[in-house]
């Protein structure tokens, strides 16, 4: 097995700092467990860390409030407890679970036979765990938390190595682990950005359309336009399908395909109807000149004026000098920034 890269060493030693003090979890702080670990290493030679880490995608707070994420980390630190006896052999857990920020660390002692666990072993736990937490997302929690947060679960094993000390040799097997669910979590994002290279090649896109009201004169101006990918998929929810498109290499391309979707089935709308489109800003080089395409090919009774392009606004405090020219040749178009 080689060796953790720089970046990730680093990132371990601040894992394990933080898992020094008790905090508000109740799972075991470093500090209860080290002798055991310490114990385990002296008497067998050899321990074995699982890295859990969950990645988000789209919105979580403004769906399900403010206390979802720590309703699902306590859900996954329940259920990681609850492996123990199970997936998890009672006897072969020395530290239990630890908790840091979004990420779990579980470690192993060998298998009671005492022979040192095989990379098979491990890998067999490794995936038996992925599978316990996907069930708890889909199962156990709130519907659309399951395609918004993804687990990513690695394993490392640590030998006992005499020219390192204790928390050398630890945070090596940290940064190994965490290596191994990054690895794991880059594949579900490559399965994530070739999905949306299937939508947008087999216009696979569905337009979505929600009635914008003024409040002052209680009558509905337009409508707000999101797209959502096929109904199989976790990019069938706009947020998710939004998230991996700003990702990825394919935005400009989504952003097009998007649009001329949403052009396409947006009829009939009333003549004074506002149409707002969401637009990052890194697209609008192209969106004016694009959408006047669209519109006249796709749309005829759509024109620019009732056009209202969404901005980020965290995107609009880089007010480059481009940007900023751009945006006035937008204007010059007919087209609304909103």
């Amino acid at each position: 097995m080689g060796g953790p890269s720089e970046d990730n060493l680093r990132r371990a030693r601040v894992t394990l700092r933080s898992l020094v003090s008790d905090g508000a979890s109740a799972l075991p702080s470093l500090n209860a467990v080290a002798d055991a670990i310490r114990l385990e290493l002296e008497r067998r030679g050899r321990v074995a860390i699982i890295y859990v880490r969950l990645d988000r995608y789209g919105h979580l707070e403004s769906l399900f409030g403010w206390g979802i994420v720590g309703e699902i980390l306590d859900a996954v630190a329940e259920s990681l407890s609850g492996m123990v006896g199970s997936t998890l052999r009672r006897l072969d857990v020395v530290a239990d679970f630890t908790l840091s920020d979004n990420a779990f660390v579980v470690l192993l002692s060998p298998p009671r036979s005492g022979e040192a666990i095989s990379n098979e072993e491990l890998g067999a736990v490794t995936r038996r765990v992925y599978e316990r937490l996907q069930s708890l997302l889909l199962n156990d929690l709130a519907p659309g938390v399951f395609d918004r947060v993804h687990p990513s679960v690695g394993a490392a094993s640590v030998a006992a190595d005499a020219a390192l000390t204790f928390e050398q040799n630890l945070q090596r097997g940290v940064a190994l682990a965490m290596e191994a669910a990054e690895n794991q979590s880059r594949v579900y994002d490559e399965e994530l950005e070739k999905a949306l290279a299937d939508c947008i090649e087999h216009d696979e896109l569905e337009p979505l359309f929600e009635p914008v009201v003024d409040p002052t004169a209680e009558a509905v101006i337009g409508y707000r336009s999101s797209v959502r990918g096929p109904f199989y998929s976790p990019l069938r929810l706009p947020d998710v399908l939004l998230d991996v498109a700003r990702r990825s290499v394919l935005l400009d391309s989504y952003g097009i395909a998007a649009r001329a979707t949403t052009v396409r089935a947006a009829q009939g709308l009333r003549p004074d109807d506002l149409l707002f489109l969401s637009c990052a800003a890194v697209e609008l080089p192209n969106a004016g000149v694009v959408a006047l395409s669209e519109f006249y090919s796709l749309n005829k009774a759509l024109v620019p004026q009732h056009v209202v392009f969404e901005l980020d606004a965290a995107e609009l405090v880089v007010n480059t000098v481009s940007l900023m020219r751009t945006l006035g040749n937008l204007r010059e178009l007919g087209f609304q920034l909103g």
